[in-house]
């Protein structure tokens, strides 16, 4: 995963050393000689993560973190302390000053490449979601929620660990945050406790654990309960194989072993401080969607959201140099099938090919139905051959086994028409009427296929 990344360090020698490692990973790096000048650059032109040193003149690192955490502009860009300082007060005023992370120097390669890799995909989702909330606004029916400050009281917190350690785990974060706790020892017993009772975050013990691996943090994340929760996990002391393991596992923060009250709490702090940002976009999403951009027989975007939102997504795909393909839909032969069943089963046959659609697309797939039976998917960040494959799945999930509609089991095909962003002056218009065009020669050439746009 690549980004946009801003170091500041005074010492012109720590600059290049960090632009020389963060170049070989393909990233683009950008350069600040104090907080003045970082604080400029990035009010002018966010990045997508910032790696700040302590000890500079002027102002601190610490007090440039605080000014963009507090900053609604530089809010949700991470930022990652960089510091020779290494004892334990140092690592707590970097997490309240709210930093997403503290590495001491010198940096372990590894480590820093794995905390990139998931403060980055976590940036990438709030990103994504404060562009829809930016559409939103842009059609008059949603507000920016407000910058938190403190997690919401009485968090749901499950702890992953053994007994003897999990109640030394409660006893050290209980205190001061207002939570609510489950400690569970196994893993059939943290699934059960998620089903019965979603938490906000989910602390896994490496050591305390019995059953503990990165796969079982991925299967957390997968399960829906527990897909947007906050993950924190906790190794044993130097163990970086193990953590950076489980960030891109899905984690979003470890802590190591001994743990210390002070540290574990700042970073419970700001991971449900984050999750509860993150679903409080969510939620006004939803509300102003609902109210105004769905379409209310399938509950999927309308064209008026599509028009709005997708000139927005081409803009960044242009901006960041990353591909992006939309798919046109038109079920086959629809107009017989109202004629012939009626308009009702029309309708049921509608919303189930949209649960289809909805169902083999991505989460960050813009999915809209743009009239009658024409639907219509906006892929970010995929290429021709992952939208090709992405076109394949829905078109044999809608073959096959058809649609149960009452008594009658209904065949019903789709034509797909596949087109990709190109450089340069290409927009929502151009993109669609290509997409279009395809989904004619789909149609032309049989139905029940799919067909790509001309280069």
């Amino acid at each position: 995963m690549t980004g946009r990344i801003l170091v500041v360090d005074d010492v012109a020698t720590n600059r290049l050393l960090l632009n020389l490692l963060l170049s070989k990973a393909f990233y683009e790096v950008e350069e600040a000689a104090n907080g003045p000048q970082a604080l400029e650059m990035a009010l002018r032109n966010p990045p997508d993560l910032a790696l700040i040193d302590v000890m500079m003149p002027g102002m601190n690192g610490f007090e440039l973190c605080r000014l963009m955490k507090t900053n609604p502009r530089l809010a949700h860009v991470p930022v990652v302390i960089i510091t020779s300082l290494a004892a334990q007060e140092d690592r707590v005023a970097a997490l309240e000053s709210g930093a997403d992370e503290f590495l001491t120097k010198p940096v372990r390669e590894l480590a820093l490449h794995a905390r990139l890799r998931s403060l980055l995909r976590m940036k990438a989702i709030t990103d994504e979601l404060r562009m829809r909330d930016e559409t939103l606004r842009d059609l008059a029916v949603g507000a920016t929620p407000p910058l938190l400050t403190e997690p919401p009281p009485g968090a749901r917190v499950l702890a992953v660990s053994s007994e003897a350690n999990g109640a030394h785990i409660l006893e050290m974060i209980q205190p001061t945050l207002d939570i609510r706790p489950t400690l569970v020892t196994t893993a059939r017993a943290a699934f059960d406790a998620i089903a019965r009772d979603a938490p906000q975050a989910v602390l896994i013990d490496a050591l305390g654990f019995a059953e503990f691996s990165s796969t079982f943090c991925t299967a957390l994340r997968q399960r829906p309960e527990s897909r947007a929760a906050a993950m924190l996990t906790l190794v044993d002391s130097g163990d970086i194989a193990t953590a950076a393991a489980c960030l891109d596992a899905g984690a979003n923060d470890y802590a190591m072993w001994p743990l210390h009250a002070s540290e574990l709490t700042a970073r419970l702090r700001t991971q449900l401080r984050q999750k509860a940002h993150t679903d409080q976009l969510r939620a006004s999403l939803d509300d102003g969607l609902r109210q105004a951009v769905t379409d209310p027989l399938t509950g999927l975007r309308n064209r008026r959201y599509l028009d709005a939102h997708l000139a927005r997504m081409i803009a960044k795909a242009q901006e960041n140099g990353e591909p992006l393909c939309l798919m046109a839909f038109d079920l086959d032969n629809f107009k017989a099938i109202n004629d012939t069943y009626g308009h009702g089963a029309g309708d049921l046959i509608l919303k189930d090919f949209a649960r289809r659609l909805t169902e083999n697309t991505r989460a960050v797939d813009l999915v809209a139905r743009i009239g009658g039976e024409e639907f219509v998917v906006a892929m970010p960040t995929a290429g021709l051959t992952d939208a090709i494959e992405a076109a394949e799945r829905v078109r044999a999930a809608v073959e096959t086994p058809g649609f149960l509609v009452g008594d009658f089991l209904i065949d019903v095909t789709v034509s797909v028409g596949v087109s990709e962003l190109r450089r340069g002056g290409d927009d929502a218009r151009a993109l669609l009427e290509r997409a279009d065009t395809a989904l004619y020669v789909a149609k032309a050439e049989g139905r029940n296929r799919v067909s790509l746009a001309a280069a």
